[in-house]
C-alpha cells in the first residue's frame, strides 16, 4: 500500500502544480480583463471628448464662414458706397466750382455796374452841386479793380456780361 499511497502522493502533487499554474493564469487574465475595461472605457471617454470637440469646431466653423460671408458683404457695400460718395462727390466739386465762377462772374458784373455809375453822373446831379462833391470828398476809397487799375479776366469778363446785358435791357425797352 505504501505503493498506492506514494502514487496518490505524487498524484496531489502534480494537481497542485496544475492548480497553482491555473491559479496564477486566472489572476493574469482578471488583471488583464480589468486593465482591458479600464482601457475601454478610457477610450470611450477620449472618443466622446473628440465627438463633442469635433461638433463645437464645426459650428465654430459655421460660425465663422457665415461671419466671413457677412464681412464680405460688407467689404463690398462698402466699397461700393465708396465707389459711389467718390463719384458723387467729384460731381459736387466740380458743381461748387462751377458755382464759385458764376458768383466770381456775378460779382465782377455787380463792381463793373458799380463802378460805371459811379463815373458816371446820375440824372439830377450836377457837378457842382452839394450832391456831387460831397461823393467825391467823403474820402472813401473803392475796392473795384476798375478803379484799383488792376483788372483780371473774370472782371473784364464780367464787365462784358454787365455791358451786354444792359445793352439788351436798353433794347427791349426801346422796342
Amino acid at each position: 500500500m505504501s505503493n498506492d499511497v506514494e502514487l496518490l502522493a505524487k498524484k496531489v502533487e502534480k494537481h497542485e502544480a496544475k492548480l497553482r499554474e491555473q491559479q496564477t493564469l486566472l489572476d493574469m487574465t482578471e488583471k488583464r480583463v480589468t486593465v482591458a475595461e479600464q482601457d475601454r472605457q478610457q477610450a470611450a471617454r477620449e472618443a466622446d471628448r473628440l465627438s463633442k470637440r469635433s461638433k463645437a469646431a464645426r459650428r465654430e466653423a459655421r460660425r465663422l464662414s457665415s461671419e466671413a460671408k457677412r464681412a464680405k458683404m460688407r467689404l463690398e457695400a462698402g466699397a461700393e458706397d465708396h465707389a459711389q460718395a467718390s463719384k458723387e462727390l467729384k460731381g459736387l466739386n466740380k458743381a461748387v466750382a462751377k458755382r464759385q465762377q458764376k458768383l466770381a462772374n456775378a460779382k465782377a458784373a455787380h463792381a463793373a455796374a458799380q463802378a460805371g455809375s459811379a463815373t458816371q453822373p446820375t440824372a439830377g446831379s450836377r457837378p457842382g452841386s452839394p450832391r456831387a462833391s460831397s461823393r467825391s470828398t467823403s474820402g472813401k476809397t473803392s475796392a473795384s479793380p476798375r478803379k484799383s487799375g488792376t483788372r483780371s479776366t473774370a472782371t473784364r469778363a464780367g464787365a462784358t456780361s454787365a455791358r451786354r446785358s444792359t445793352t439788351r435791357r436798353k433794347a427791349a425797352s426801346a422796342s
